[in-house]
C-alpha cells in the first residue's frame, strides 16, 4: 500500500504523537509498504527526507481553522493531491494539517485518528461541527480507547458512527534494556525520587510539580523531583525563528532557581531518558489534559508505579493509582514511597498489562488490517462504478 500519514509535527521533535507516528511509520515501511508523511518544518532539517524507510515531506504552516492557518498552505494541499494515496490517515484535530484536508476532494480511504478531542471548549464550537460534517463523508474515526476521551461525546452529540478502537502503543524492546546509572550520575541515589517527563505546554501543568513539592514538604517528606521535557519555538510573532522558547519553558526554569527540590532537565537522549524512568521511584503526572499519555504506557513497561490525575484513557491503566487532587496525589506518594513491596506489586501489574495491550508490532497489526480493509472496500466500489 502507498500510505499518507498527516501530522502536524514529527521526529526530531520529540512528544507522544510523534512518536507515536513514528513508531507507526516505521513498522508499516519495515512491512513493506510505501510510507509518507506530511508534516511541520524543522529548522535544520531537510524540507523531505528518508527516515528510517518513511519518506517524510516538511510544510512550513502554522495554526488551525480557529486561530488561523498561514505559511505554505497550497504547498501542501498540493502535495497530497499530486499522489494517488491507497489511503490517508490524518492525526489530531484542531490542528493545519488535518483542518487543510477539509477542503480537499479525493476518493481516497481517509482515516481520522482523534488523539483526544478538546470538545468541551467552547471556542471550538464551530469547529467541531465542520468537523463532523468532514467526518461524515465516509471518513473512518480511529479512538485511542473507549474510555474518558471525549471524541466518544462528540461522536454521539453529531451522531457519527462509532470509532475502531486502537491503543497506543510501547516498543517492549527499548524498555528491556540495561540501566545506565542516570540516578547515581544525577545525584539523585539517596533519597527519594520522583520523575515527570512531559513537555513544556501549558495543558502539562507543570506549575501543579511545584505545588506538589511544596505539599510534601508541608508533610515532613522529603523527596525530589526531577523534571524531564522538551520546549518548542514560540508561535507568538514567530519569536522561536530567532531561537526564543515556547510554553512554560521560562517560567519552570526560573521557579526551579528557588525550588531546590526540583531539577529541570531540557533535551535529554532517549537513552537516558528511558534509563531514568526505570530507576525513579514514582512517575507522577499533573496534565490537566491528556487523551491516551505515552509516558504512563511507558512507565507501565519500566515497571515504574505511576500517581496521575483522572484524565483521558488513564483509568483504565494498572500499575499505578488515579487520583483527583493535589492534596490526594501528595498522599497518595507519600503512601507509596512507604511501601517498596507496593511499588514493586503495582510495576508488575503495569509490565503485565503492556505485554497483553500495547505492544506496537499489535497496535500496527491493527492499523494494517484497517488500511487493508478500507483499501480493499474502495477497489470494489470503483470497479462497481466502472
Amino acid at each position: 500500500m502507498r500510505i499518507l500519514h498527516t501530522t502536524f509535527s514529527y521526529p526530531p521533535i520529540k512528544c507522544g504523537i510523534p512518536e507515536v507516528l513514528r513508531q507507526l511509520s516505521e513498522r508499516l515501511a519495515k512491512r513493506g509498504h510505501e510510507v509518507h508523511v506530511a508534516t511541520g518544518a524543522v529548522k535544520g532539517t531537510p524540507r523531505t527526507e528518508v527516515r528510517s524507510g518513511v519518506t517524510v515531506h516538511r510544510f512550513d504552516v502554522q495554526g488551525n481553522l480557529v486561530d488561523g492557518i498561514s505559511g505554505e498552505i497550497n504547498d501542501y494541499i498540493d502535495f497530497v493531491r499530486s499522489r494517488q494515496w491507497d489511503v490517508i490517515a490524518s492525526h489530531c484535530a484542531q490542528i493545519w494539517s488535518t483542518d487543510l484536508l477539509f477542503e480537499i476532494q479525493m476518493d481516497t480511504p481517509l482515516v481520522f485518528v482523534a488523539h483526544g478531542l478538546m470538545y468541551k471548549n467552547y471556542v471550538f464550537r464551530d469547529y467541531y461541527a465542520r468537523l463532523a460534517e468532514w467526518l461524515r463523508k465516509k471518513k473512518t474515526i480511529v479512538s485511542l480507547s473507549s474510555v474518558g476521551i471525549d471524541d466518544g461525546a462528540f461522536r454521539r452529540d453529531y451522531s457519527l458512527p462509532e470509532a475502531v478502537i486502537i491503543p497506543n502503543g510501547v516498543d517492549i524492546g527499548e524498555w528491556d534494556t540495561p540501566v545506565l546509572g542516570v540516578r547515581r550520575a544525577w545525584g539523585r541515589e539517596d533519597e527519594p525520587w520522583l520523575l515527570n517527563v512531559s513537555a513544556h505546554t501549558p495543558l502539562k501543568s507543570h506549575k501543579l510539580l511545584f505545588e506538589l513539592m511544596k505539599e510534601l514538604r508541608a508533610n515532613n517528606s522529603l523527596m525530589h523531583l526531577t523534571q524531564i521535557g522538551y520546549s518548542f519555538p514560540a508561535r507568538k510573532m514567530s519569536l522561536g525563528k530567532i531561537g526564543v522558547r515556547g510554553g512554560c519553558y521560562y517560567q519552570c526554569k526560573v521557579r526551579a532557581q528557588f525550588e531546590k527540590s526540583i531539577s529541570m532537565m531540557l533535551n535529554i537522549s532517549r537513552a537516558e531518558t528511558i534509563s531514568a524512568v526505570k530507576e525513579a521511584d514514582l512517575m507522577v503526572l499533573t496534565s490537566s489534559w491528556e487523551a491516551s499519555p505515552l509516558v504512563l504506557l511507558e512507565s507501565m513497561a519500566a515497571g515504574t508505579p505511576f500517581v496521575t490525575f483522572d484524565t483521558g484513557c488513564v483509568r483504565e491503566h494498572v500499575g499505578g493509582r488515579v487520583v483527583s487532587s493535589l492534596s490526594e496525589m501528595a498522599q497518595t506518594v507519600i503512601e507509596l514511597m512507604a511501601d517498596a513491596d507496593l511499588r514493586r506489586d503495582l510495576g508488575q501489574q503495569g509490565k503485565k498489562r503492556i505485554a497483553e495491550r500495547h505492544d506496537w508490532e499489535v497496535v500496527v497489526d491493527a492499523y494494517e488490517h484497517l488500511y487493508k480493509r478500507l483499501t480493499s472496500e474502495a477497489k470494489r466500489q470503483e470497479a462497481l462504478r466502472v
